[in-house]
């Protein structure tokens, strides 16, 4: 019986999926009173409950029910580590993760060992057994097996940090001016084709494989990166990315990235080729085109 449902269910869910190919089908959920007009991050914990991070904290969505998380931080980033399943935040001069107790409340935790002039942590980025957590003031690298931070990093005044590249062999922070530096015995050195984001900030980068990571830049540009040179990324959108101010990068499972804009919805775009497969906006039922956080 179980392998007759089964069937059942594919074989319908392939009509379906046939009869909407190129419409992506959108659920608009009712929004809580506690929700603040901007989240500007968005992840699911182990239990699959969706937590949104806003002003007021944590707002949390298991599909039917919304609930408010009140933390010790405004939050601005909020990033599951795949390594322990925790949900990780940033905020201002702070950080540390969220957790959740037997009554079932989400409780936070400090990591940080310093209070001030780490500015606001807008960024969180895996690496390993490594965290980094973000600011245009310093770059902070948080040791899982050590359980402390290991390295604060700060910017020069007048210079600040505009994002983070990471491979599998090496750690890049980009300077505003003097562009992408790449780390080496806890120090700095600018590369040779570092000048070439001097003047963008790098918004996001995501796997492509062994070799390249997908760099995305303020810019609207999208480029494959090796560690040293850039290749162009070339995608069928038309300029859509460019003319509606890309914001933000997501991959979607091995076979597909997910680019949001502050302007235009989001499309999603196949790896390989750089065909986009769908285009999200208002005119398929999303709400609004300016897009703060994607999940």
């Amino acid at each position: 019986m179980k392998r007759i449902l089964l069937l059942v269910f594919l074989f319908v869910f392939t009509l379906i999926s046939e009869s909407q190919k190129g419409y992506p089908l959108l659920t608009n959920f009712y929004e809580s009173r506690d929700i603040e007009n901007q989240s500007w991050a968005i992840c699911q914990d182990e239990n699959h409950i969706m937590l949104f991070a806003n002003r007021k904290g944590i707002l949390t969505f298991d599909g039917q029910e919304w609930k408010q998380a009140k933390i010790s931080v405004i939050p601005y980033a909020m990033q599951k580590n795949p390594l322990n399943g925790k949900i990780y935040v940033g905020g201002e001069n702070d950080y540390g993760f969220v957790e959740k107790d037997k009554q079932g409340n989400y409780n936070y935790t400090s990591l940080s060992t310093q209070s001030t002039d780490i500015g606001t942590i807008s960024r969180i980025v895996f690496k390993d057994s490594v965290i980094w957590f973000c600011s245009d003031l310093s770059v902070n690298r948080f040791s899982l097996s050590k359980n402390k931070c290991d390295l604060v990093i700060k910017s020069k005044s007048g210079y600040p940090f505009t994002g983070m590249i990471t491979n599998k062999s090496n750690t890049f922070i980009n300077v505003v001016e003097s562009g992408l530096h790449r780390l080496e015995s806890d120090t700095l050195f600018p590369i040779v084709t570092g000048y070439l984001t001097g003047n963008v900030e790098i918004l996001f980068s995501l796997p492509y494989d062994d070799k390249l990571v997908l760099v995305g830049q303020s810019n609207g540009k999208l480029s494959l990166f090796d560690g040293i040179k850039y290749y162009d990324y070339p995608i069928k959108d038309e300029g859509y990315l460019n003319s509606n101010i890309l914001s933000d990068g997501l991959a979607l499972a091995d076979s597909a990235y997910v680019f949001s804009t502050l302007d235009g919805g989001a499309i999603i775009v196949e790896k390989k080729s750089g065909k986009v497969l769908l285009t999200i906006n208002n005119q398929v039922d999303l709400p609004d085109d300016e897009i703060f956080a994607i999940g």
